[in-house]
């Protein structure tokens, strides 16, 4: 049995990269596995973070140069557009520098499942790798690069007015979708959208070989802005409006300085299929929305004064908080993130276990489930929250200067990669990071967990005879049995087969185990032929050597008991014994023991047969012994006066054999019993009572 710790931290990274590119490792302390830091001589910052199976994929802009793994650019234009992929131990793998002479940005990053191609939106004013890019202004972007950075195609979108891309998504087909917000007309692919009011939302979708395949916009006479998108379960986006409008053929009416709609939109006519509307007195922001595969959408941003939505509801005094917020058809609700000081959300992503994890930056202090953390200016933080809303784990990393996290990436095994900037130096546990220009990129991987050799253990074995128990230490959340067997940290079995587990631990880390379960066999013993013996003597039963505990019928717990007559009395009693082995399994054995006196026995038949017959009268049973040794094969037939047989059959007696013949169904009178013994014939004759 072997435990995976998918959260395992990395070993310390043994060298540090050269001049202004440095990977620190941590090994004592488990909260961060490593940081990482990039560098230029002038202004850099980080638009998005991704995570594959294998990579971590980074992409910005800069200007006059950048140093990335060793290797340097140096910008052509204003700003250029740099992409790298990293290993998740955070050694640099490539980077590619990608723009022209004017100014060129990247937006976002999006991977697909099951490929190392990454996807990049941006914005775009002459050229890409050599591709020119049409018209006197920046295009829109998107644009795919293979594992190696080598970019495979680009679809421009191009507009009148003013357009920007915010949001790229990628579904389990791997299809990308492209959001943002326009005005005028946006052309992409010979489509054209006209816009309805000031700024209007766009929506493109494309497929993997970058054709166009459905496209769309929202938005009348206000001013909506997409402010989140996510495309794992249909399509579920957030805007915001400032005045009466409509939004795909819904009216919205503006009842509050802050208004927003969130709304499920199908993913082939880009029709609603539900919608909710979000009010707030001042200012509020849905930045975030992930869907869970418990059929949760958890919802993340910043808000002042209040936020009201349908029955849920959260007051704050004024200042810039955070919030994260669960809506499901079972129970909804809503957390406030912060300690009455600014605080931004900045990153929301879903972890193995279904559950939130929230990355930002605060001022001073924040208070994050029952954990107030301080720092000094502006610092970032990270927390893990259940389905519950209740903060089960959470981390901050502190500056002496404005230090923020733009995007953060969570992978399959449930690793928090962030990224953001800093101007100044900052402590990651104990390592203080340097800085080399105003403001310079960092990014970690975010981790607190340790081995652990083996989660289940066997507090019970399956036996044949008997069920079986699986257990975990008290303390995980969220334990899920076999994918299907929710909440218990035990696990009542009775079949072998293959059993697994996953549990989320205090710290937010998540663990898998599995163990493999086959049947103990149980203990085979026995206390013997059922026999006859006198009422003056004792019989003595004796259990198995190796079993852990008996238990006789008697109430017993010695491994052996006397069997004798109670009172000298004639009569049978039944012995049995349960024991317990190492295992825990149990097994049971009877033997039927008749006392007789021999004083009673009738002796007529003893020099041939030496069988005994009683008792006579008789009641229900006739019993027949042998006290000959042999055993002795007998055929009987009861007859009533007349010579009609009304029972046969056969038994089989020796020496400790004892045998009946139930003639509980005979009526009150005299009968014949005829034995056949071999040659001898012995007849008897029977009275029942």
């Amino acid at each position: 049995m072997k435990s995976k710790n998918i959260y395992k931290a990395l070993l310390a990274i043994s060298s540090i990269f050269i001049l202004i590119n440095s990977v620190y490792s941590q090994v004592n302390k488990k909260q961060w596995s490593w940081v990482n830091t990039i560098n230029s001589k002038a202004d850099c910052n980080a638009s998005d973070i991704v995570v594959n199976e294998k990579n971590v994929f980074i992409g910005g802009t800069f200007s006059d140069s950048i140093e990335i793994s060793n290797n340097c650019f140096v910008a052509k234009g204003n700003k250029d557009i740099y992409i790298a992929r990293f290993s998740l131990d955070g050694g640099g793998d490539w980077a590619v520098q990608l723009g022209g002479i004017g100014n060129d940005i990247v937006t976002n990053l999006a991977t697909s499942p099951n490929s190392n191609d990454v996807y990049l939106s941006g914005e775009i004013s002459s050229e890409l790798n050599n591709r020119k890019i049409n018209g006197a202004k920046n295009n829109l972007i998107v644009a795919k690069a293979n594992q190696n950075g080598k970019v495979k195609w680009v679809e421009e979108i191009s507009f009148s007015k003013n357009a920007k891309g915010l949001f790229l998504k990628t579904n389990a087909k791997g299809e990308i979708y492209f959001s943002g917000v326009f005005n005028g007309t946006l052309s992409v692919d010979g489509k054209l959208l006209q816009s309805a009011g000031l700024n209007d939302i766009f929506l493109l979708k494309f497929n993997k070989k970058g054709k166009l395949i459905n496209y769309n916009s929202f938005g009348g006479k206000a001013n909506e802005i997409i402010t989140s998108l996510n495309v794992d379960d249909q399509i579920l986006l957030c805007a915001t409006f400032d005045r009466d409008t409509k939004f795909n053929n819904v009216t919205l009416k503006s009842t509050s300085a802050s208004n927003s709609i969130l709304c499920k939109i199908d993913d082939k006519n880009y029709e609603n299929i539900w919608w909710k509307k979000i009010s707030s007195i001042s200012y509020f922001n849905i930045n975030s929305i992930e869907y869970a595969k418990n059929s949760s959408y958890y919802l993340a941003g910043t808000f002042k004064n209040n936020i009201k939505i349908e029955d849920l509801e959260v007051v704050n005094d004024g200042y810039s908080e955070g919030f994260l917020m669960r809506i499901n058809c079972d129970s909804n609700w809503i957390k406030p993130i912060g300690n009455k000081l600014d605080v931004s959300i900045s990153g929301l992503k879903i972890n193995g276990m279904n559950h939130p994890t929230i990355v930002g930056s605060f001022k001073d202090s924040i208070k994050l489930g029952n954990k107030i953390f301080y720092g000094k200016d502006k610092n970032a933080f990270i927390a893990v929250y259940n389905n519950k809303g209740d903060c089960v784990w959470s981390d901050i990393i502190e500056s002496n200067n404005d230090l923020f996290v733009s995007k953060a990436a969570i992978d399959n095994s449930g690793n928090v990669y962030t990224v953001g900037g800093y101007t100044k130096e900052f402590n990651l546990n104990s390592y203080q990071i340097q800085n080399s220009s105003s403001e310079d990129i960092w990014f970690a991987k975010c981790s607190n967990c340790t081995e652990i050799d083996s989660l289940i253990t066997i507090s019970r074995r399956l036996c044949e005879n008997c069920e079986g128990e699986l257990t975990i230490p008290n303390g995980f959340l969220n334990v899920v049995w076999n994918d299907t067997i929710y909440g218990s940290n035990s696990l009542v079995i009775n079949k072998e087969g293959i059993y697994t587990v996953s549990a989320l631990s205090q710290n937010g880390c998540i663990y898998y185990d599995t163990i493999n379960i086959s049947k103990a066999k149980s203990l085979e013993f026995s206390l013997g032929k059922d026999t006859v013996i006198s009422v003056y003597n004792t019989m003595l039963l004796t259990g198995p050597e190796i079993a852990k505990d008996y238990l006789w019928s008697s109430g017993s717990i010695n491994s052996s008991i006397n069997a004798q007559a109670v009172n000298f009395q004639e009569g049978a009693c039944e012995y049995e014994l349960l024991v317990t082995d190492a295992n825990g399994c149990t097994s049971n054995d009877k033997i039927k023991i008749l006392f007789y006196d021999p004083m009673k026995i009738d002796i007529n038949h003893l020099d041939k047969s030496s069988l005994n017959i009683y008792p006579n009268p008789i009641e229900d049973i006739i019993n027949v012994f042998s006290l000959n040794p042999i055993e002795q094969k007998i055929n009987y037939q009861l007859l009533n006066v007349n010579g009609k047989i009304l029972l046969s059959g056969e038994i089989l007696t020796n020496g400790s054999s004892l045998q009946s013949i139930d003639a509980s169904n005979l009526l009150t009178g005299n009968y014949v019993l005829k034995l056949n013994v071999g040659d001898e014939v012995i007849t008897k004759n029977i009275v029942k009572n």
